[in-house]
């Protein structure tokens, strides 16, 4: 079965508890173990296609309530939350610990970074009409004071 980035797949009954439970949580990691297309390095590509499995291919984090929210805070909150959720997977004694944490960190940096916030597009088309006006009325005032 092949998996979409925005499709959800249901849990079965097996995966309902300890996944439902950590998913409502701020920065909470979602494991529905998908490879995602992410470079980490030649050393860190080959580690994560051993390992893809125990990795994240999601986090929860919903981080749009404040409508002054920017694209880089949102990021920023995004990874914040997700360590301070996270903190016995940052602890982790393993022997490719080092390989590990960065291809974790990267990872994180990259699933926070596809967060956005819909009003975003709506603003974004707003600013581009302000922004005309603005030239459209010193491009009148101008031709105004040319024919004057």
């Amino acid at each position: 079965q092949r998996f979409k980035w925005n499709r959800k797949v249901l849990p079965s009954s097996g995966q309902i508890t300890e996944a439902r439970v950590a998913e409502n949580r701020p920065g909470a990691f979602i494991k529905q173990g998908r490879k995602l297309d992410i470079d980490f390095g030649a050393e860190g590509n080959k580690y994560y296609a051993t390992n893809y499995w125990q990795f994240p291919d999601g986090i929860y984090y919903e981080g749009c309530s404040d409508a002054n929210v920017t694209k880089e805070m949102l990021v920023t909150s995004c990874v914040n939350a997700t360590q301070a959720a996270n903190q016995a997977e940052f602890s982790r004694e393993k022997q490719d610990s080092k390989l590990h944490q960065r291809v974790l960190w990267r990872l994180i940096k990259e699933i926070c970074s596809t967060k956005h916030c819909d009003f975003w597009l709506e603003r974004g088309a707003a600013l581009r009409i302000t922004v005309d006006q603005q030239a459209m009325v010193c491009l009148l005032g101008f031709i105004w004071f040319i024919v004057k």
